[in-house]
């Protein structure tokens, strides 16, 4: 098995013609998780687990505050539950992938870590058997999960023999330069990814490549010669440059473009739509029933005092599913 691996290969991507044979597949962070774990035996985790997870941090944070008098958190922790437990469970998440046990037996720790460290201990720490409650360790997230990989990777076998990694190794997170390392030690190639556009270097074309390189001093102004190899469209509306472009497509039918879509914008997918041309495939933003998300949003308004943010956000929304 080929694999292409790429921060942002867990959404549609294009393949090349000759990576559309079998045994080569583009996966992105989520992907990778899922196929080293069915691999290694560690399938069956829950992916939808977040709400859990951040009560759990909730519980262990409000716990460690009554252990001890002055918590750097507490002012936060106080005015808004919630919304600390999950800014400091994803620093604990980030700090677990960076390698911290979580260990506070050792000098000159800073009081931050060492809180966050004794805050751990809430999920470890044994029950007392006269208790009535048991402290459950937290559910596992994406962090867990990607640690228990690589302690078991080296020792078990993947059907993968070559990975080209997307982005330069040197600039991804320690976790994944951690497992590309381990894959090597097992005899699995890990190659960068080479880039070679054939264009020339003088051309309009050329010299925005250039510049998006590096290889430009972005302040001196480049001369372009208008030869229509970069053409840049300006619009007042998104609406009005995609129904542009889709009727440009139509008119001409042997143009084959290749359209970069970011944020999962649906507007020149919808504009596409109306020309008669096949869809994008663009997936919505999200999964989840639009019934279902009305009766959570309706219950947001029925709290006293009303939260401004929740209008906010309300009257920002694209398409109001109310009046």
């Amino acid at each position: 098995m080929t694999l292409y691996f790429g921060l942002e290969l867990d959404d549609l991507i294009f393949q090349e013609k000759d990576q559309t044979q079998g045994g080569i597949h583009h996966f992105g962070p989520q992907k990778l998780l899922w196929m080293l774990e069915s691999h290694l035996g560690l399938i069956g985790h829950p992916v939808n687990n977040e709400h859990l997870r951040i009560e759990q941090y909730r519980q262990a944070l409000n716990w460690y505050m009554q252990q001890s008098e002055t918590v750097f958190y507490s002012a936060s922790f106080n005015a808004d539950q919630l919304a600390a437990a999950t800014a400091l469970l994803e620093m604990r998440d980030d700090l677990l992938l960076s390698g911290w046990d979580f260990s506070v037996d050792f000098d000159e720790i800073p009081e931050r870590l060492k809180t966050l460290g004794h805050v751990e201990s809430y999920f470890t720490k044994p029950t007392p058997a006269d208790s009535e409650e048991q402290n459950l360790p937290l559910s596992p997230g994406y962090a867990d999960r990607f640690c228990k990989i690589l302690t078991l990777i080296e020792n078990r076998s993947i059907p993968i023999n070559r990975l080209v990694i997307n982005e330069p190794i040197s600039l991804l997170p320690r976790h994944f330069q951690q497992l590309f390392h381990l894959m090597e030690k097992k005899g699995i190639e890990v190659q960068q990814l080479e880039i070679n556009i054939d264009t020339d270097p003088e051309s309009d074309l050329g010299v925005f490549q250039t510049i998006l390189k590096g290889k430009r001093d972005p302040k001196n102004k480049p001369s372009l010669k208008n030869d229509g190899s970069l053409l840049i469209l300006k619009a007042k509306r998104e609406t009005d440059a995609a129904q542009y472009l889709a009727r440009f497509f139509r008119q001409n039918e042997d143009f084959r473009p290749l359209c970069l879509i970011p944020e999962k914008n649906r507007a020149i997918d919808n504009a596409l739509i109306q020309e008669g041309l096949p869809s994008l495939g663009i997936l919505s933003a999200s999964l989840a029933r639009p019934s279902l998300q009305i009766l959570k949003l309706v219950s947001t308004f029925l709290w006293k005092p009303i939260d401004p943010y929740k209008i906010l956000e309300f009257v920002t929304l694209s398409v109001k599913p109310l009046d």
